[in-house]
């Protein structure tokens, strides 16, 4: 989740610094640098990277990610979003721009902050589900057998689940 947000951010930072008008060759520059401190005190940063830039260094300053707008990962799925949108039509200049420097990919977001963003997806599951809990193995039969004593239930399927 954490690293589609992420990928989703840069990616929007890309497409807005191209309609400010960025060539395409100084956008994917500005990636190949990767390292937010050195972006950071460019003059010459567009408004979308500078947006950018600037949340992602309000982070956890030990963490990777940030320090760097994206993992090697990240970069290669990202050049493949270009790719397919036909802004990047030469993929080796592609590949020539990817991040030079890139942390190891099982670090880059802090354990805490891959925890907080879990609980933040659980809770908003749970708040829409009648029960605000998973339901059980026995309030899935309940249920199914609620629902199946009616008279007028004919050819129903019905998909139950428990946790």
């Amino acid at each position: 989740m954490l690293e589609n947000k992420r990928l989703n951010a840069v990616h929007g930072a890309v497409l807005a610094a191209l309609d400010e008008g960025v060539p395409l060759s100084d956008v994917l520059a500005l990636l190949a640098v990767n390292a937010v401190a050195r972006l950071a005190g460019r003059a010459d940063l567009p408004s979308a990277f500078k947006r950018t830039v600037s949340d992602l260094g309000r982070g956890n300053p030990a963490a990777a990610s940030s320090q760097f707008l994206l993992d090697a990962a990240m970069a290669r799925k990202l050049v493949r979003r270009l790719e397919l949108a036909a802004i990047l039509r030469d993929a080796a200049l592609g590949r020539r721009s990817s991040p030079r420097s890139c942390p190891r990919p099982s670090r880059f977001f802090p354990r805490d902050e891959v925890r907080r963003e879990e609980e933040g997806i659980r809770d908003s599951i749970l708040a829409m589900l009648h029960l605000h809990r998973m339901p059980t193995d026995e309030d899935v039969a309940l249920s199914t057998v609620f629902h199946l004593a009616d008279d007028n239930v004919s050819g129903e399927t019905f998909h139950p689940s428990a946790a």
